[in-house]
């Protein structure tokens, strides 16, 4: 088999996960592409969540421009942090992720939580049956990287 084969494997797999996740979550049955859908939402979220946890933890946003993707050099943009030292405007933006990830699951969605540890990923669910693949603490993965 093939990398190529392998992938399209994988992603039809994750696809059948997520359309299974969602049945359980919401009661509805989903398409394969109405599920695909959904993991390209998620992925986008997974993405903006993580650029978020990485800032809270470094203390500081990398944000690229078009200069940069070509340089490799990204400029540091500092968290603007109030006095108990929390960032609230980041804090903004993962709840409005999180409500985000709520409305593709009709609001259902239990056990769903934002990782703040960015060595990992972001979206994750504590949850028994399901069929997503988990990570080393036992959690769901909801938005894996598919290979």
């Amino acid at each position: 088999m093939t990398k190529k084969q392998q992938r399209a494997e994988n992603l039809s797999r994750h696809y059948f996960n997520i359309a299974q996740l969602y049945q359980q979550t919401t009661g509805k049955e989903i398409t394969q592409d109405q599920a695909k859908k959904i993991s390209n939402k998620l992925r986008k979220l997974e993405r903006l969540a993580t650029i978020e946890t990485t800032a809270q933890n470094n203390g500081y946003y990398i944000e690229p421009t078009p200069l940069d993707w070509k340089t490799g050099r990204a400029e540091k943009m500092q968290l603007k942090l109030d006095e108990e030292g929390n960032c609230p405007e980041s804090d903004i933006k993962l709840d409005e992720i999180k409500k985000q990830v709520q409305k593709i699951f009709d609001n259902k969605l239990e056990g769903f939580f934002i990782n703040y540890d960015s060595r990992g990923y972001a979206l994750k669910i504590k949850a028994d049956n399901n069929p997503l693949g988990q990570d080393w603490g036992g959690y769901y993965i909801l938005s894996p990287e598919i290979n």
